[in-house]
């Protein structure tokens, strides 16, 4: 692949095609022709997150997509956004580290973040400055990148996308930092404010309009202010004094533990999805949860960390030798 600054010199849809390294009518058969499949995760709340994933040929692209604009991004970096920024520590830790021992922190998220991102958004993005491409070509990166007129949850392209359409926002809500002494940081649709200085409603009334102001939607239910007397968190990890995991987290894995040690690992996959039917696929993808929840407590408190371990080594293969493979076939 050429070097990725040559995308701000594209006039055409065959030097898009060229710089890619895909030939033109395969990649015009592809845009025209999108092909994804959906399936489930789990969200924090228990309830279940649809994705929709591209076929390998339309990954491929928004993968060298991707790449090609996380190195643009880099020489735009504002230094805040820490999740799918290349420029930046990629993890949830640091950014919560931008806001330990603060005396309140504020965090907010944006509802529907990729749904609510649209074609004609992501083409109006790459017809303005930096890139300022024609219509065609414009059109033609949002037909590869967008799905059923939204940005699909589980494309390879989307996160920078989002990063890059969300610029101007952050640069306005970074003024607005400024202004009043905050500390401002963002991972995906998780936005945190935090200061020394006493809390002031104003703050989160602007803070609000910005957001509302450039067509993202805010979703009040996630809407927290925590003083330092109380447990304060940010994305997920308490940063009173250090960052740490919060307790229930910790308490919660322990249950579906005990849940696989006395119950077996189907009885508790059915409990954890909330399912009346039972599939094969969501028991492996259950063990990998489990896993990586675990390694989450590792990487925020440390490997040594004695919580960590003891965690690690409840999930033996012991304990997971109960798996059921007869759905497999």
């Amino acid at each position: 692949m050429k070097k990725t600054y040559d995308i701000l010199k594209l006039i055409s849809i065959h030097q898009f095609s060229e710089l890619l390294g895909i030939e033109y009518f395969k990649l015009i058969t592809i845009a025209f022709n999108p092909n994804y499949y959906t399936f489930k995760i789990p969200k924090k709340n228990g309830n279940l997150r649809l994705i929709l994933a591209p076929n390998e040929a339309l990954k491929k692209i928004q993968r060298k997509i991707n790449y090609i604009l996380q190195d643009l991004y880099t020489g735009m970096d504002l230094g805040c956004v820490y999740g799918f920024n290349s420029s930046q520590p990629e993890h949830i830790k640091a950014n919560a580290q931008k806001h330990i021992n603060k005396k309140w922190v504020y965090n907010t998220d944006l509802k529907d973040f990729f749904p609510n991102i649209t074609s004609v958004m992501v083409r109006d993005l790459f017809m303005t400055a930096p890139f300022n491409f024609n219509e065609g070509l414009a059109t033609l990166i949002a037909m590869l990148t967008t799905y059923d007129n939204t940005l699909p949850t589980g494309a390879p392209s989307s996160p920078i996308i989002s990063n890059l359409i969300f610029y101007k926002t952050d640069k306005k809500l970074q003024v607005l930092a400024k202004k009043f002494n905050l500390s401002y940081s963002r991972y995906a649709d998780d936005l945190s404010f935090s200061s020394d200085i006493n809390y002031n409603q104003n703050i989160i009334v602007e803070i609000n309009q910005i957001i509302e102001k450039d067509n993202f939607v805010i979703n009040h239910k996630k809407e927290r202010l925590q003083n330092y007397y109380n447990r304060q968190t940010v994305t997920g990890i308490t940063v009173n004094k250090k960052v740490n995991i919060n307790r229930k987290y910790i308490r919660r894995i322990r249950a579906i533990l005990h849940d696989m040690e006395h119950n077996g690992l189907i009885s508790a996959t059915k409990r954890f999805f909330n399912a009346e039917l039972y599939y094969d696929e969501m028991q492996f993808r259950f063990i990998d949860i489990i896993r990586g929840r675990i390694e989450f407590i590792g990487f925020v408190r440390s490997k040594q960390d004695e919580i960590y371990l003891g965690l690690k080594n409840r999930l033996t293969e012991d304990l997971l030798s109960n798996r059921d493979d007869s759905y497999r076939s």
